[in-house]
Protein backbone atom coordinates (compact mmCIF):
# COMPACT_ATOMS: atom_id res chain seq x y z
CA UNK A 1 0.00 0.00 0.00
CA UNK A 2 1.20 3.73 -1.16
CA UNK A 3 0.85 6.42 1.47
CA UNK A 4 -0.64 9.49 0.55
CA UNK A 5 2.00 11.28 2.40
CA UNK A 6 4.67 10.29 0.22
CA UNK A 7 2.88 10.35 -2.87
CA UNK A 8 2.41 14.22 -2.16
CA UNK A 9 5.93 14.52 -0.67
CA UNK A 10 7.34 13.31 -4.62
CA UNK A 11 5.32 15.10 -6.34
CA UNK A 12 6.23 18.16 -4.43
CA UNK A 13 9.96 17.00 -4.69
CA UNK A 14 9.28 16.45 -8.76
CA UNK A 15 7.73 20.02 -8.94
CA UNK A 16 11.21 21.47 -6.86
CA UNK A 17 13.16 19.55 -9.41
CA UNK A 18 11.59 20.87 -12.35
CA UNK A 19 11.98 24.34 -11.37
CA UNK A 20 15.59 24.13 -9.98
CA UNK A 21 16.31 22.71 -13.69
CA UNK A 22 14.43 25.63 -15.19
CA UNK A 23 16.61 27.96 -13.60
CA UNK A 24 14.38 29.10 -10.79
CA UNK A 25 15.66 30.44 -7.39
CA UNK A 26 15.90 29.24 -4.13
CA UNK A 27 14.98 32.20 -2.32
CA UNK A 28 12.00 34.38 -2.11
CA UNK A 29 12.67 37.95 -3.48
CA UNK A 30 13.66 40.52 -0.94
CA UNK A 31 14.97 38.47 1.52
CA UNK A 32 18.78 37.59 2.58
CA UNK A 33 20.81 34.83 1.72
CA UNK A 34 22.47 33.47 -0.90
CA UNK A 35 21.49 35.25 -3.40
CA UNK A 36 23.99 35.79 -6.64
CA UNK A 37 25.89 39.10 -6.15
CA UNK A 38 25.57 41.72 -8.35
CA UNK A 39 28.53 42.61 -10.69
CA UNK A 40 28.26 46.43 -11.66
CA UNK A 41 29.43 47.26 -14.69
CA UNK A 42 33.58 48.10 -15.51
CA UNK A 43 34.58 51.09 -17.18
CA UNK A 44 34.72 50.51 -21.28
CA UNK A 45 38.49 51.27 -21.08
CA UNK A 46 40.33 51.83 -18.40
CA UNK A 47 42.91 53.40 -20.94
CA UNK A 48 40.41 56.35 -22.22
CA UNK A 49 39.81 57.22 -18.46
CA UNK A 50 43.84 57.30 -17.55
CA UNK A 51 44.24 59.42 -20.47
CA UNK A 52 41.44 61.92 -19.53
CA UNK A 53 42.87 62.38 -16.30
CA UNK A 54 46.26 62.65 -17.51
CA UNK A 55 44.78 66.08 -19.21
CA UNK A 56 43.00 67.11 -16.38
CA UNK A 57 46.62 67.35 -14.19
CA UNK A 58 48.78 68.63 -17.39
CA UNK A 59 46.05 71.56 -17.65
CA UNK A 60 45.93 72.06 -14.13
CA UNK A 61 50.02 71.87 -13.73
CA UNK A 62 50.37 74.65 -16.68
CA UNK A 63 47.44 76.50 -14.88
CA UNK A 64 49.15 76.43 -11.68
CA UNK A 65 52.44 77.05 -13.53
CA UNK A 66 51.69 80.31 -15.52
CA UNK A 67 49.93 81.49 -12.55
CA UNK A 68 53.20 80.90 -10.48
CA UNK A 69 55.72 82.55 -12.48
CA UNK A 70 53.86 85.08 -14.66
CA UNK A 71 52.72 85.64 -18.38
CA UNK A 72 56.05 86.36 -19.53
CA UNK A 73 58.61 84.43 -18.16
CA UNK A 74 56.07 81.00 -19.26
CA UNK A 75 56.65 82.78 -22.49
CA UNK A 76 60.38 83.20 -22.33
CA UNK A 77 60.62 79.72 -20.94
CA UNK A 78 58.54 77.90 -23.63
CA UNK A 79 60.32 79.98 -26.36
CA UNK A 80 63.70 78.53 -24.91
CA UNK A 81 62.04 75.23 -25.69
CA UNK A 82 60.93 75.68 -28.91
CA UNK A 83 64.59 76.30 -29.60
CA UNK A 84 65.67 72.89 -28.59
CA UNK A 85 66.31 69.72 -30.34
CA UNK A 86 62.31 67.35 -31.09
CA UNK A 87 61.68 66.51 -27.97
CA UNK A 88 61.68 70.14 -26.63
CA UNK A 89 59.66 71.13 -29.44
CA UNK A 90 56.75 68.90 -28.48
CA UNK A 91 56.98 69.77 -24.79
CA UNK A 92 56.69 73.17 -25.94
CA UNK A 93 53.64 72.48 -27.71
CA UNK A 94 52.09 70.83 -24.78
CA UNK A 95 52.87 73.45 -22.44
CA UNK A 96 51.56 76.05 -24.89
CA UNK A 97 49.26 78.46 -22.81
CA UNK A 98 45.52 77.98 -24.15
CA UNK A 99 42.57 79.47 -23.25
CA UNK A 100 41.97 76.48 -20.75
CA UNK A 101 45.21 77.37 -19.34
CA UNK A 102 44.65 81.44 -19.31
CA UNK A 103 41.27 80.87 -17.61
CA UNK A 104 42.68 78.36 -15.07
CA UNK A 105 45.91 80.40 -14.09
CA UNK A 106 43.41 83.86 -13.63
CA UNK A 107 41.24 81.38 -11.24
CA UNK A 108 44.69 80.57 -8.80
CA UNK A 109 45.69 84.31 -8.70
CA UNK A 110 41.83 85.28 -7.73
CA UNK A 111 42.19 82.65 -4.99
CA UNK A 112 45.43 83.15 -3.94
CA UNK A 113 44.58 86.73 -3.87
CA UNK A 114 41.39 85.90 -1.62
CA UNK A 115 44.29 83.61 0.52
CA UNK A 116 46.16 86.76 0.99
Amino acid sequence: MIDENMEDFYRRLSRIETVHRMGGGFEAPGTLGRQVPVRRPQPRSPVLRMLAVTAVAVMLTKGAMLAQIGAAAYDARLDRLRAGDQADRVGAMLLAADPATVALADGFRRAAALLD
